[in-house]
C-alpha cells in the first residue's frame, strides 16, 4: 500500500510537472517564432544601464513595501520587517523553481512557524495580501480599459479579476471570522487560527486599510519599475500603458503553469501585450527578457542566501520541517514528538511552539505530493 501511494504521488507530481512544462515549452516556442536575433541583441546591448538599474531599484523598493505591509497585518512582534521581506522573497524564489507553483505557502509557513507564529495567522495574512494585490491590479486595469483602447482585447480578463477581488475581500472578512463557530471546523486549530487572524484584521481597520494602501503602492512601484526598463529600451508608449503592461505580464505568468522560472511564458505574454501597440517583436522580446531578469533574479538570490542562513541547506529541508506534522491529521491531536530544528539553529520554546503549529491542509498537501521523498527528520549537516 505504501509503495502504491508513493507511486501515485510520483505519477501525480511527475505528470503535472510534465504537463506544465509542455505548456511552458509551447509558449516559449510561440515567443521565439519569427525573431530577428541580431535585432534582439542590438536592442539589449543598446539598453540604457541607468534606466535598467532604476527599474531594478524600484522593484526592490516594492519588495520592501511588501514587507512593511505583511508586518502591519501580522500584529506580531516575533517577526521583524526585515525577516518578513526575506521570507516572502525566499518563498517567491523557491516557488519559481517548480513548473507547478505550489511551494509558496509551505515555504512561508516553514520559515515563519519557527518564530512561534501560527499557521492559521500566516495563511490569513497571506490571503489578505493577495486579495489586496488583486484588487489594486484590477483598479489599475480598469483605468487602463478606460484610457487605453488597445487593452480592450483584455476586457473579459480584467473584469473577471475585478469581480473575483470584490468577492474575495467580502468572503475573507465575512466568512473567515465565523469559521471557528462551525462545529465541524472549530475543532481544527488551523480554522481557529485563521479565523482569529481575520478577526484581528477586522478589529484594526486602520492597519488593514494601511495594508491595502501599501498593496496599491507596491503595485504602482513595481509597474513603474517595468516602465523604467521599457524606457531603457527606447519603448515609448506612455507611463500608464507601460505600467499596466508590466503588471499584466506579472499577473498572467503568476496564474499560468509553465517551465521553471516562468521561462517562455513570461516572454510570450510580454511580446503579445506589446504587440497590441505594434511594438517590434525583437524589441518586445528584449524587453521581456530584461523585465524577467529584474523580477525573478532578486528573489532567487535572496532564497539562495537566506535558506542557509535560516538553517536550511535545501528546499527539501523546509519541506521536511513542514511534513514533520503531516501525520497530525486528526482534530487537536498532535504527535507527542516535536520535530528537530535544523542543526545550528537552537530550538527555543517559542520556536518549538511555532513548529508544532504547522498543521493540516498545507502540510497534508506537501505530504501527499512529496511524502515518500523526504524522511520525517532533517538530515544532519556534514
Amino acid at each position: 500500500m505504501a509503495n502504491y501511494a508513493s507511486l501515485r504521488r510520483v505519477v501525480l507530481w511527475g505528470g503535472g510537472a510534465v504537463g506544465a512544462s509542455a505548456i511552458g515549452g509551447l509558449f516559449l516556442w510561440f515567443a521565439l517564432r519569427r525573431l530577428d536575433w541580431g535585432a534582439v541583441n542590438h536592442a539589449m546591448a543598446s539598453a540604457s544601464v541607468p534606466h535598467l538599474l532604476g527599474g531594478l531599484g524600484l522593484v526592490l523598493a516594492g519588495f520592501v513595501v511588501r514587507g512593511f505591509r505583511w508586518r502591519l497585518l501580522l500584529h506580531d512582534g516575533r517577526a521583524s520587517t526585515l525577516r518578513l521581506i526575506l521570507v516572502e522573497n525566499t518563498a517567491v524564489g523557491v516557488n519559481s523553481l517548480t513548473p507547478i507553483p505550489i511551494l509558496d505557502e509551505p515555504t512561508r509557513v516553514g520559515l515563519l512557524a519557527m518564530k512561534g507564529i501560527s499557521v492559521g495567522t500566516i495563511l490569513a495574512t497571506m490571503a489578505a495580501m493577495r486579495t489586496f494585490e488583486l484588487a489594486s491590479q484590477s483598479v489599475i486595469g480598469l483605468v487602463g480599459l478606460w484610457r487605453l483602447p488597445p487593452l480592450r482585447v483584455l476586457e473579459p480578463y480584467i473584469l473577471a479579476a475585478a469581480a473575483v477581488s470584490v468577492v474575495a475581500i467580502v468572503a475573507l472578512f465575512t466568512i473567515g471570522p465565523i469559521l471557528r463557530l462551525m462545529p465541524a471546523l472549530r475543532r481544527f486549530p488551523l480554522a481557529r487560527d485563521f479565523s482569529s487572524g481575520v478577526t484581528v484584521m477586522r478589529e484594526s481597520p486602520l492597519r488593514t486599510l494601511a495594508a491595502l494602501g501599501l498593496s496599491g503602492a507596491y503595485v504602482i512601484i513595481v509597474g513603474l519599475g517595468g516602465w523604467m526598463v521599457a524606457i531603457g529600451l527606447g519603448i515609448q508608449l506612455g507611463m500608464l500603458a507601460l505600467v499596466i503592461l508590466s503588471l499584466a505580464v506579472i499577473f498572467f505568468t503568476d496564474w499560468i503553469p509553465g517551465l521553471p522560472g516562468a521561462v517562455g511564458t513570461f516572454e510570450f505574454v510580454g511580446v503579445y501585450l506589446l504587440g497590441l501597440w505594434n511594438v517590434d517583436r525583437s524589441t518586445a522580446f528584449g524587453y521581456a527578457i530584461l523585465l524577467h531578469a529584474v523580477f525573478f533574479i532578486p528573489p532567487l538570490l535572496i532564497a539562495a542566501g537566506y535558506l542557509p542562513y535560516a538553517g536550511f541547506r535545501s528546499i527539501g529541508a523546509v519541506l521536511r520541517l513542514v511534513r514533520s506534522q503531516a501525520k497530525a491529521d486528526g482534530p487537536d491531536e498532535m504527535d507527542a514528538a516535536t520535530p528537530a530544528a535544523p542543526e545550528g539553529v537552537e530550538a527555543r520554546p517559542a520556536e518549538r511552539e511555532g513548529v508544532e503549529a504547522v498543521q493540516r491542509p498545507v502540510m497534508h498537501l506537501v505530504h501527499r505530493l512529496f511524502g515518500s521523498a523526504f524522511p520525517p527528520r532533517l538530515p544532519p549537516h556534514p
